[in-house]
């Protein structure tokens, strides 16, 4: 039987990554991990193959790491969102394979190469001279055997290699990669008009309609591994419990069973998770797990935090406090307590006096005021347009000061897109705002405990990836920071 990447083997277009899908699939059965790093590092080079095709994007540098290129504002809305979204499993479990002492399960190395055939199957729809559609076989894996002990060592090197040169999977001064890259920017035109020929004429919907069991066991139970949770059913402290009894639901029998429950460290219930399946939208669990959260404060007295989740859209609720949003995942336990704890000690920022050494002119006073104001409403984006020399630093330091001494926020994160800008505004907080720990986190990682962290986006996204705490789970966890600052916003590609 044929694998699923055989196909690319007769495409010699794809000659940058096929070799690399190839050996994802060959040595899943004798090595998961090492499947998960060669499907992170076919991805890499599929999406730079993208770059250099497609005339849609922007032509990279050299150094542009996978995360980068993955968030670029052309690049999501190529496809459709949730194949976007998925391939940040191929991300994680490449990163962890790499990075953490975690042995990565045949399951999810699966998930990682059908992610990954997904990905090259929309490639081929779009820029394939001859595309046929394809479905993902997991029977087409073939067994182990010992003629993938050759394979296996290439990648155990690849994974040295990472870990000595600062997570490069991909090694941008191979003379084959440079030519083959070389090779595509110069018919990028041709491309152009044989694209827009392939879409208009083919037939291509992606609907990975898993259930709502699959979808948990695939993406939601990875997602709260990722971020440190350990799965339990009878422990009630510092766990995850799943399919939780409850009392008090809107139904003949007055009971109900939640999907996911996560025990704090007092033996209290600090948050619910409500699970959909994948091919519906995640907001669809919002009534659902509000009604849990209403038993359970029924049950012990304190409200938990609500999350729902489809496995790629992910909602965080206190709505005790706030309005439902859109996270990048279910916050680890850290950040649940921190969110908790703030229930009860924040003030209200009209009883917080702003202080005038750092902004005084009455523009500055006005802009801190109405944000602080807003994020107390439910409001929590607010853009400050300011001429050069009005204080935007200044007006910025004066909006995190405020809402720190407030307790309204608790960790908070300033991205800059170049490196003066970042050393600027971290020497100008410095400055204005005493008593806090604050790093740049170009020049010192080891800081990154600090209160308020300076960062380049392309740092920023390299650390998440790759800081990890001694459990392994990500130290930049989606609920680290509180409040993130944006400078030059109108310049970015990240927002």
């Amino acid at each position: 039987m044929e694998m699923n990447f055989a196909f690319l083997e007769k495409k010699q277009e794809y000659e940058l990554f096929s070799g690399a899908c190839i050996d994802a699939e060959r040595i899943l059965e004798s090595s998961p991990v090492m499947s998960a790093v060669a499907s992170r590092k076919a991805l890499e080079l599929c999406v730079k193959w993208i770059y250099s095709i497609d005339s849609a994007l922007e032509p990279i540098g050299n150094r542009e790491g996978l995360q980068s290129l993955l968030h670029n504002n052309g690049f999501p809305s190529l496809m459709d969102i949730t194949l976007w979204r998925r391939l940040q499993h191929i991300v994680r479990n490449g990163n962890e394979s790499v990075h953490t002492s975690k042995r990565l399960t045949r399951d999810n190395a699966v998930l990682s190469l059908n992610i990954l055939f997904d990905f090259v199957e929309w490639v081929d729809y779009c820029y394939g001279r001859d595309y046929v559609e394809r479905v993902f076989d997991e029977k087409k894996i073939p067994d182990a055997t010992t003629d993938m002990n050759v394979v296996q060592e290439e990648y155990r090197q690849v994974i040295k290699d990472v870990q000595k040169n600062a997570d490069k999977i991909v090694n941008e001064k191979d003379k084959e990669i440079e030519r083959l890259l070389a090779l595509n920017k110069e018919l990028r035109n041709e491309m152009k008009v044989q694209k827009a020929r392939n879409i208009k004429n083919r037939e291509y919907v992606y609907e990975p309609d898993l259930s709502e069991w699959t979808t948990r066991k695939r993406y939601i139970d990875a997602d709260l591994e990722a971020n440190g949770y350990v799965f339990d059913q009878d422990k009630k402290r510092n766990c995850v419990e799943v399919e939780y009894p409850v009392v008090g639901m809107p139904n003949q029998t007055g009971r109900g069973y939640v999907d996911y429950v996560i025990w704090g460290d007092t033996g209290k219930i600090i948050a619910v998770v409500e699970a959909k399946k994948a091919s519906e939208s995640g907001d669809k669990g919002r009534n659902q797990g509000k009604l849990y959260a209403d038993c359970i404060q029924n049950m012990q007295g304190k409200r938990p935090i609500i999350f729902y989740t489809n496995g790629f859209e992910t909602y965080l609720w206190d709505d005790a406090n706030s309005a439902p949003r859109l996270v990048s995942g279910i916050f680890p336990q850290k950040d649940i307590n921190a969110m908790i704890e703030r229930r009860c000690i924040k003030k209200s920022v009209n009883s917080i006096q702003i202080d005038k050494q750092i902004t005084d002119r009455w523009y500055q006073l006005r802009a801190v005021t109405k944000c602080c104001e807003n994020y107390e409403k439910g409001i929590r984006k607010c853009l400050l347009v300011m001429a050069t020399g009005t204080g935007k630093t200044r007006t910025a330091a004066s909006i995190v000061d405020v809402m720190t001494r407030s307790e309204l926020m608790g960790k908070v994160l300033f991205l800059a897109d170049r490196k003066e800008l970042v050393k600027q505004a971290k020497d100008a907080f410095y400055k204005y705002i005493e008593n806090t720990t604050m790093c740049n986190l170009l020049l010192n990682k080891d800081e990154r405990n600090a209160k308020i962290i300076f960062s380049t986006y392309q740092t920023m996204l390299h650390a998440i990836d790759t800081i990890k705490n001694a459990d392994g789970s990500r130290f930049f966890s989606p609920g680290h920071f509180s409040l993130i600052v944006i400078d030059e916003a109108h310049r970015s590609i990240y927002i």
